[in-house]
Parts: structure tokens; C-alpha cells; sequence
């Protein structure tokens, strides 16, 4: 029965949080496209203390990569950025270890001494209707990191 009933859902999601940040456009780039600084914001590298990343040569820009393995919350998996755009786009594209490429970006909007920065993950669960079952559950979970990791940005760089 679940079968049948996920073969009606959704097999693509986006899920798209944004928050306003008191810091100017460049520095929150800078923290996006510089993979070894997501450490400071990213709420999944808080999932495991112990997780083992293994960083490309590149760390920054196009081209920058690396793959991490944690525990049974962290996973495994992959990390590439794909486009940059200086101060307005980091996309990236994300693997984790079961599901296809998920499609990311990062953008950053300035306004009047402040950033709206819109974190986007395009979600893709192919002709599998067990994992459009889980497709609502998995956007909910990354909503949620994505609001924490930019309330952790705006602690960090913010300038209220």
C-alpha cells in the first residue's frame, strides 16, 4: 500500500530557507566558498565529533571539494562546488551516500548594511515511490539545518 501511495508523490523537492543576516555580502561568501570554514557554521559538522573530511587540494571556488565519514548521524558522503558567482552564488553539489546528487546553492543578497542569504537543496528521489515517502520527512530535517546554520551565521558575523 505505501508503495502504491508514493508513486502518486512527489518525485523532485526544494527545499529553500532564507534569513536575513547583519553582515555585509562578502564575508558570508567568503564563509560559503571557503569549504573549510563550514566547519564554523554548518550544523552538520556538529554531528560528529570525531567525523573524518578529507579536503581536495582546492578549497575554495570552483573545483573546491571534499568527502566526510561520520557516525549514523553524519554519514558519509561528498561535497563539490560547481559555480560561483563573486558575492552572490556558491552552488554545490552534494552526494549523500544512498541518494542521487542533490543539486545546492548558496545566495547572497545585499541590502542596506544587511544579507539575505537563501540556502536551496533541489532534492531528486527518482522513480523510487519508498523514497518519495520520505521525501517530505528529509525536507523537513534539512529545513531545519539550514535555519540552524544560519542562526549560527548570524552569531558569528553578524554585527548586531
Amino acid at each position: 500500500m505505501a508503495a502504491i501511495i508514493g508513486f502518486f508523490m512527489p518525485s523532485k523537492r526544494l527545499v529553500s530557507r532564507s534569513a536575513t543576516i547583519s553582515a555585509p555580502d562578502s564575508v558570508l561568501f567568503r564563509a560559503v566558498n571557503k569549504l573549510d570554514e563550514w566547519h564554523n557554521w554548518s550544523t552538520w559538522h556538529k554531528l560528529d565529533a570525531n567525523m573524518k573530511i578529507e579536503y581536495s587540494q582546492v578549497r575554495e571556488g570552483v573545483g573546491a571539494s571534499y568527502k566526510w565519514a561520520g557516525n549514523s548521524d553524519a554519514g558519509t558522503g561528498t561535497i563539490a562546488i560547481t559555480d560561483v558567482i563573486q558575492n552572490k552564488l556558491v552552488a554545490y553539489t552534494l552526494v549523500f551516500a544512498d541518494y542521487s546528487p542533490c543539486n545546492c546553492r548558496a545566495t547572497f543578497s545585499p541590502s542596506n548594511g544587511k544579507t539575505l542569504v537563501t540556502f536551496e537543496m533541489d532534492l531528486d528521489f527518482e522513480n523510487n515511490p519508498f523514497k518519495h515517502l520520505m521525501g517530505p520527512v528529509m525536507a523537513n530535517f534539512i529545513a531545519k539545518d539550514y535555519d540552524a546554520c544560519l542562526a549560527n551565521m548570524q552569531k558569528l558575523y553578524g554585527i548586531d
